[in-house]
């Protein structure tokens, strides 16, 4: 399902109380779009759930030496 959600101050609230009962029956959200401002207010991924050590460790094995730059994919890989 896909929300448009015009006024940015809404956005943090929303995405928390979705989140919640998305993630309580084995969902999730994503956030596709957004403003600088809500960015810096919400976590675009969420719960990586299990598989961000896994994640973690394909990063590692395809960029040894961190080119990469952080931060541009769940969990801050």
């Amino acid at each position: 399902m896909r929300v448009a959600v015009p006024e940015a101050r809404a956005v943090a609230g929303l995405v928390a109380a979705l989140r919640r009962g998305l993630e309580a029956h084995g969902g999730s959200l994503v956030v596709e779009r957004a403003t600088p401002e809500v960015k810096a207010q919400v976590d675009v991924w969420g719960d990586p759930g299990e598989g961000v050590t896994l994640m973690r460790g394909i990063k590692a094995a395809f960029d040894p030496g961190g080119s990469s730059p952080p931060g541009g994919f769940v969990a801050g890989i």
